[in-house]
C-alpha cells in the first residue's frame, strides 16, 4: 500500500499501518514537531543537502568576481570623469582670465595648477586664425596623468580681436 502526503509518498507495508497514522498524526497535530517524508521513504532533517551547498558555493563564484570588476570599473570611471571635469573648469577659467586681463598678447604660455593629489599642467598657444588677420586662436589644453601612467588631455579653444586688419 502506497500512503501520500501531497508529493512525498511512502510505501507502508500492510501490516505495520500504526507506524505511518502516528507520523501523520504527529505532523497533523503538533506542527512544531512536524516531520516530513522524502520519497525515499526517510525522514527529512532541517539542514541542507551538499548538492544545495556546492550549487550555492558555484553560483558566488561566479557571480562575485562579476560584480566586483562592475564595481571596480564604476569607480575608475567615476575618477576618469572627475579629473576630466576638473580640467575643463580649470581650462575654462584660465581661457576667460587671459582673455578678460589682455594676457593672452604676451604669447604662448604654460604653468601648473593642483587639485587632490593631481598636478594638471595647462598651456595657451596663440595661433593665427586663417580666416583673417583681425582674429587670433587661443588654445588652451589642461594635461595630467590617470592612475596609470597615461597622460589625459583636454583642450578649449577661442577667438579675440586683434584689432588689426589688412
Amino acid at each position: 500500500m502506497t500512503a501520500s502526503l501531497g508529493r512525498w509518498t511512502q510505501k507502508i507495508e500492510l501490516q505495520d499501518p500504526p507506524a505511518f497514522f502516528a507520523r501523520f498524526c504527529r505532523f497533523v497535530h503538533r506542527p512544531s514537531e512536524a516531520v516530513f517524508l522524502r520519497p525515499s521513504g526517510s525522514i527529512a532533517s532541517g539542514g541542507f543537502t551538499l548538492v544545495e551547498i556546492l550549487v550555492t558555493f558555484a553560483l558566488i563564484a561566479i557571480i562575485l568576481p562579476v560584480a566586483m570588476n562592475g564595481i571596480s570599473m564604476a569607480a575608475r570611471l567615476a575618477s576618469q570623469s572627475k579629473h576630466r571635469v576638473e580640467a575643463g573648469i580649470l581650462a575654462e577659467q584660465k581661457l576667460n582670465n587671459f582673455v578678460a586681463t589682455g594676457d593672452w598678447d604676451n604669447g604662448d604660455q604654460e604653468g601648473t595648477s593642483s587639485d587632490d593629489n593631481t598636478e594638471y599642467t595647462w598651456k595657451l598657444e596663440v595661433l593665427d586664425w586663417t580666416e583673417t588677420n583681425s582674429m587670433q586662436r587661443l588654445k588652451l589644453t589642461v594635461t595630467w596623468k590617470d592612475a596609470g601612467t597615461q597622460e589625459k588631455s583636454v583642450s578649449l579653444s577661442t577667438l579675440v580681436y586683434t584689432g588689426s586688419s589688412e
